[in-house]
């Protein structure tokens, strides 16, 4: 698992708005870059970059890291939790290794 600094973190936030309004849903998002954990459960390792793109959508923002692996990095809202970001790690060749759901 990589350690996201703080400068990853601050160059992968952004772009999810939350408004309350009375009576209506209590959080809205961007569209595209609402991620469900179901969608979340059906990636698996080995999975291309493409395959996780069609399943979750074009990420928000993508950080390359110097062993010359990736994350695509996903921005979503869940009620319980709140903001969350989910990081996809892609190794070298561009499959993917790992996913991670974070709370900032």
């Amino acid at each position: 698992m990589k350690i996201r600094t703080v400068l990853s973190a601050l160059a992968a936030t952004s772009s999810l708005i939350l408004i309350a309004l009375p009576g209506q849903a209590s959080a809205f998002t961007i569209p595209n870059y609402h991620v469900t954990q179901a969608q979340i459960d059906s990636l698996q390792a080995g999975a291309s970059a493409n395959d996780v793109i069609e399943a979750l959508g074009k990420p928000e923002d993508t950080a390359s890291w110097r062993d010359g692996t990736r994350s695509m990095v996903y921005e979503t809202y869940d009620n319980a939790d709140g903001n969350r970001r989910v990081y996809v790690d892609l190794d070298s060749s561009g499959k993917m290794i790992d996913v991670e759901v974070l709370t900032p």
